[in-house]
């Protein structure tokens, strides 16, 4: 049987950069909106290995068909686990439980990050609160100061234009974004890598293989280290993506 394929309408909300590959690890994102005014229901595919986007939803939709159109893509990107925001706002449990319905499994479970050693827990999604909040600024800030590749110029518009600000009085959802521009791009983004680094820390994520150099390449390699040797210099050595 013919493994079908994801097609991206022009201008439409579904963007991909890559096919998914067999035996490596993917995470959907997904911060869900009501889908009728206002944000945007927004999701971001990670590669676990590289921390490399391949594909993203960006749509004005609501809860529950964007949920199944989060478990189509999990199936797509070889059963990847889905982590959609589910607390502070209770759109994220609709979808959770609309991707469920459809009969997708491979949910996210919370992990409970106030505890010494975090532990999963019985909860579905990712809670956004002052602890995780702190945790996926951080994160985001790493991935720009890393230099990560980012293909997608809606989230690159939507990093730009942020500027964090303090917590608001009485508020259990952590530091606020304060800015003319969605940024529901932003939190996909976010949840998508700190997912990403629960999974690492698990041991759940193979390391990425090494890109098989070419002829030329080998040659050019080759070359700088004896240039190197020569020199006395210690080649340096490309810092892995951890």
């Amino acid at each position: 049987m013919e493994r079908w394929r994801l097609v991206e309408a022009r201008g439409g909300p579904v963007k991909r950069w890559a096919e998914p590959i067999k035996g490596r690890t993917y995470i959907v994102s997904g911060d869900c909106a009501k889908g009728t005014s206002g944000d945007y229901s927004a999701s971001i595919v990670l590669d676990a290995q590289d921390c490399s986007i391949v594909a993203s939803i960006h749509d004005k939709i609501q809860p529950i068909p964007f949920g199944k159109k989060l478990a189509l893509l999990g199936w797509y990107y070889e059963e990847a686990i889905l982590a959609i925001e589910t607390f502070p706002a209770g759109y994220g449990t609709l979808a959770c439980d609309s991707a469920m319905q459809f009969g997708y499994r491979n949910m996210y479970v919370r992990v409970d990050h106030k505890k010494v050693a975090p532990t999963t827990t019985d909860d579905l999604g990712w809670k956004t609160d002052t602890i995780t909040a702190d945790r996926m600024i951080g994160r985001v800030g790493e991935a720009i100061r890393e230099r990560y590749p980012i293909p997608y110029k809606a989230l690159l518009e939507e990093l730009l234009a942020q500027r964090w600000g303090e917590t608001k009085p009485g508020s259990a959802s952590g530091p606020k974004i304060i800015s003319s521009m969605h940024d529901d791009l932003v939190d996909a983004y976010a949840i998508a890598l700190c997912v990403r680094d629960e999974m690492w820390q698990r041991g759940e994520i193979k390391t990425a293989p090494k890109k098989s150099l070419s002829e030329d390449e080998r040659f050019w390699a080759g070359w700088n280290q004896r240039l190197d040797s020569m020199a006395g210099r210690v080649p340096r050595l490309g810092r892995e993506r951890r």
